[in-house]
């Protein structure tokens, strides 16, 4: 019955876009993670075309796949080692829906070795008095906030900022409760971590008198980053400083370094 099966071969588009749907519909999925995955379903589609059936792609088709995310433009995508390890993940977590689903009867890109998503010349020192510099240059409270809670607190931003409540924070303890939707995954969505003093003045500018407990912290820049990445860059170069990789993560970094 699987062989049987397995001869009625999908198109690629169409199989991926149901699998993300799917994923999608049953809240396995944040909305994040639905657009990181839809990356990969377009540079999919892009090099193998989307009628494309699954049977069709061999393991050599796959390693051109690969070796095509890394050309740079125009005979490929020229993306970072990182971002390729990122794609080969995905690439591989749809077609083993695929072998499940009895669709194709092998993965053909298990055999890939994911490259090192270590990449130490896209880890960068941001110095607390650049930093400052780059604060001084933000006016909106909340991005003033958001960004120092990642350089200050080692938050993963946008996800941990947006969940926060005014009752995960106890300025009392001085220690902050921080809601992973990252993590929640593996049964650790939540985790308590010390209210650093730097921390204070920001969360201050924007606490009400009598802030309900469940009412949450960011009232304008909750969810996706783009809307507040866009005057974090323009507060970078305005403060005569040069936009450094991986923009929030690199804050998360000096974080934890410090």
């Amino acid at each position: 019955v699987l062989a049987r099966k397995a001869t009625v071969s999908q198109e690629l588009e169409k199989f991926v876009t149901d699998y993300c749907d799917e994923q999608v519909r049953a809240g396995a999925w944040k909305p994040r993670t639905q657009e990181i995955r839809k990356q990969c379903q377009r540079d999919l589609v892009a090099y193998f075309g989307k009628d494309k059936k699954l049977t069709a792609i061999t393991p050599g088709d796959a390693d051109d796949w690969f070796l095509w995310l890394q050309k740079k433009a125009p005979e490929g995508r020229g993306l970072s080692r990182v971002t390729v390890a990122k794609r080969l993940k995905d690439a591989r977590q749809f077609f083993a829906y695929a072998v499940r689903k009895a669709h194709v009867p092998s993965n053909p890109f298990d055999g890939i070795r994911i490259p090192s998503q270590d990449n130490p010349e896209r880890s960068v020192e941001i110095p607390v008095k650049a930093f400052l510099a780059v604060l001084e240059k933000i006016d909106d409270p909340e991005i003033r906030l958001i960004v120092a809670l990642g350089r200050y607190g080692g938050l993963r931003i946008p996800s941990e900022p947006s969940e926060m409540r005014w009752g995960d924070i106890d300025f009392v303890k001085r220690t902050m409760r921080i809601r992973s939707p990252k993590t929640e995954r593996h049964s650790n969505a939540i985790r308590t971590c010390p209210l650093f003093p730097e921390l204070i003045p920001f969360l201050e500018a924007l606490r009400p008198e009598t802030p309900a407990a469940n009412s949450y912290v960011l009232m304008n820049h909750r969810g996706d980053s783009g809307h507040y990445r866009r005057q974090f860059e323009a507060a970078i170069k305005a403060a005569g400083l040069t936009r450094w990789p991986r923009l929030f993560h690199n804050l998360r970094a000096n974080a934890f370094t410090d």
